[in-house]
């Protein structure tokens, strides 16, 4: 199971990568669901390569996909799965259970959002790449942390040099105004991490640095 591009971590899995995965796990009955959810959303030179264009993972790939994020649908709950015919009917089988099917509403917004909202989605990028670039730059001119470059969705996940777990670095920052989320939900690795979201406006981007800036300083 992936996300391409990351959440949290912003990088996006190259073509080369993608096809080291489908070596990997070449001769094995390895089932691979790529959840592309912010494939709309990447700031490399590269387009964007999906799991499905790689030959070696052809008939294992289960596509995961989403209006969330493209379409700004979030809590609209609706998406997509594309794979093998019985692993999807397997799905369907458990998604019977836990869900009823989609209302008339939502499924007529879906398709509406597939047929007309290409240019919004064009504006949207566009303007998550000025968002990415304003909290990147302002967060590297804060002492102690360490900030990639994130290649795709709309995550930070700068590492910071306080001995402090990140559940206690993130309540304590919440003192000083500024909600992030703590890097060690994500895995023992991201352990003095915080997850930043640039899904926000410019105004707040920038206070929101500016919190954090401060509350590391208390720190020190």
């Amino acid at each position: 199971v992936f996300c391409n591009p990351s959440n949290p971590t912003g990088i996006v899995h190259s073509r080369r990568e993608l096809e080291a995965l489908a070596d990997m796990v070449a001769g094995t009955e390895t089932l691979v669901l790529s959840d592309e959810a912010y494939s709309d959303l990447v700031y490399t030179p590269e387009p964007f390569v999906s799991a499905l264009e790689i030959e070696g993972l052809r008939g294992r790939t289960i596509y995961c996909q989403t209006f969330s994020k493209s379409y700004a649908m979030t809590g609209w709950r609706v998406g997509y799965l594309w794979g093998p015919s019985e692993v999807i009917a397997s799905a369907a089988r458990v998604h019977n259970t836990f869900n009823g099917s989609m209302n008339t509403a939502v499924q007529l917004a879906a398709l509406t959002a597939l047929k007309t909202c290409g240019p919004d989605i064009e504006r949207m990028h566009a303007s998550y790449s000025e968002r990415r670039e304003l909290m990147a730059s302002g967060l590297r001119k804060i002492p102690g942390l360490t900030v990639s470059s994130p290649e795709g969705a709309f995550y930070l996940f700068p590492k910071y040099d306080v001995d402090l777990p990140a559940a206690q670095m993130v309540a304590h920052l919440r003192d000083f105004g500024v909600a992030v989320r703590p890097g060690s939900e994500f895995g023992r690795n991201g352990e003095f991490h915080l997850r930043l979201s640039y899904a926000a406006s410019a105004e707040a981007i920038t206070a929101g640095v500016e919190r954090l800036a401060a509350g590391l300083a208390a720190l020190r």
